[in-house]
C-alpha cells in the first residue's frame, strides 16, 4: 500500500509539472501569435502607406481594425453584421409569410 501511495505522489507530481509546462507553452504560443499578428499589421500598414502615399490615413486603418476585431469577436455575436443580416432575413420571411396569410384569409373584392 505504501508503494502505491509513493507512485501516486510521483505521478501526481509529474502531472503537475507537465500541466505547468503546457500552460507555459500555451502562453508562449499566444504571445508568439500576437507578435506575428502585430508584425503582419505593421507590414501591411507600411505597404499601404507606400502605395497610397499622402492619401493613406493611419487612423482610418486603426479604426477599421478595431471594428473588424469587434465584429469577429464571438462575444459580440449579437451585434455582428452576420447576426444583423440573419435577423433581417428572419424579419423579411415573417413579413412575407404574414402577407401571404393575409391574402388567403381576405375575401375577394366584388
Amino acid at each position: 500500500m505504501h508503494k502505491l501511495d509513493e507512485q501516486k505522489d510521483q505521478y501526481s507530481a509529474e502531472l503537475d509539472e507537465t500541466l505547468q509546462q503546457y500552460k507555459q507553452l500555451q502562453s508562449q504560443a499566444n504571445a508568439d501569435s500576437d507578435e506575428i499578428q502585430r508584425n503582419a499589421v505593421t507590414a501591411a500598414s507600411s505597404r499601404l502607406q507606400q502605395v497610397y502615399g499622402k492619401r493613406f490615413d493611419a487612423q482610418l486603418l486603426r479604426d477599421s481594425q478595431k471594428e473588424i476585431s469587434r465584429l469577429a469577436d464571438p462575444r459580440e455575436a449579437d451585434s455582428s453584421i452576420w447576426e444583423q443580416l440573419r435577423l433581417a432575413s428572419l424579419r423579411a420571411e415573417k413579413e412575407a409569410s404574414y402577407k401571404h396569410q393575409s391574402r388567403e384569409t381576405t375575401p375577394p373584392a366584388r
